[in-house]
């Protein structure tokens, strides 16, 4: 799987000075690279989404999106947990629930989601401070 940086860098989204600064940041205060660069604002949401998606090859979803979801969907998932995961239903579907998520790879992550939920899920990508945003 190709790392973030490179992506973005290949794309032309940021400079190598700014992915450096992003980097460091993540080292001197933990959390997410791609936090980092939004917070700097390095890089803006569509295009961090769009490099999040070729990486982890599951569809994007914009926090414009996840502000708008239904208040039953956001409650499938108890606020604490979906806190804990960085995860949010946003969309349900021919029986099958859409679900942003900061990890959409992550097996146990998946498992847990669909132990609250009951139903099949369908992953998507979602910048941090978009599901944190939606969720509040």
């Amino acid at each position: 799987m190709r790392r973030l940086g490179e992506i973005l860098l290949d794309r032309g989204a940021i400079a190598i000075s700014e992915l450096h600064t992003g980097l460091e940041a993540c080292h001197h205060r933990g959390g997410r690279l791609g936090t980092q660069l939004l917070k700097f604002g390095f890089v803006d949401e569509h295009a961090l989404l769009d490099a999040l998606s070729e990486q982890l090859g599951v569809p994007p979803v914009t926090a414009t999106v996840l502000q708008r979801a239904p208040n039953p969907l956001r409650r499938m998932i108890p606020l604490e947990a979906a806190l804990r995961l960085q995860v949010m239903v946003f969309d349900r579907s021919d029986g099958v629930l859409n679900v942003a998520m900061t990890n959409p790879r992550n097996p146990a992550v998946i498992e847990e989601v669909m132990g609250f939920v009951g139903l099949d899920i369908k992953p998507h990508v979602a910048t941090e401070i978009g599901i944190l945003k939606a969720l509040k």
